[in-house]
């Protein structure tokens, strides 16, 4: 009886063996679904940014553009304060140049007046 099986006993040794194998083979099938789900969302993900890819070159372009002109913006930054110094210095030039205006007519009518006295005389 050396050599002999004890087919009973080997049996139920196949059907835990069996047993254990289907199990890792439900878990493997179920991280495979995971990572399938997983796989599909990067698929999305990959699709989204070729559809948005050019928008993507240009606002990497802008980003590009403005780095090279920040001297130029800078430069351009403070423009509105100056335009808002002008238009004051402006409005004070057109008010001399008013105060001025009545100060000829004043010297006018007194040229005018002296110029009839010395004829007149």
């Amino acid at each position: 009886m050396e050599g002999q099986v004890d087919l009973p006993q080997w049996h139920l040794s196949v059907e835990r063996q069996l047993r254990e194998q289907q199990a890792k083979i439900l878990k493997l099938t179920s991280m495979v679904d995971e990572n399938q789900d997983q796989l599909q969302q990067l698929k999305s993900v990959a699709v989204m940014v070729n559809e948005h890819q050019d928008q993507l070159q240009r606002l990497q372009s802008v980003a590009v553009m403005v780095d090279e002109h920040q001297d130029q913006l800078q430069r351009l930054a403070p423009l509105p304060q100056q335009v808002e110094g002008l238009k004051d210095d402006i409005k004070d030039l057109k008010k001399k140049m008013k105060e001025n205006a009545e100060k000829l007519e004043i010297l006018k009518v007194k040229v005018n007046s002296e110029s009839w006295l010395w004829w007149g005389c």
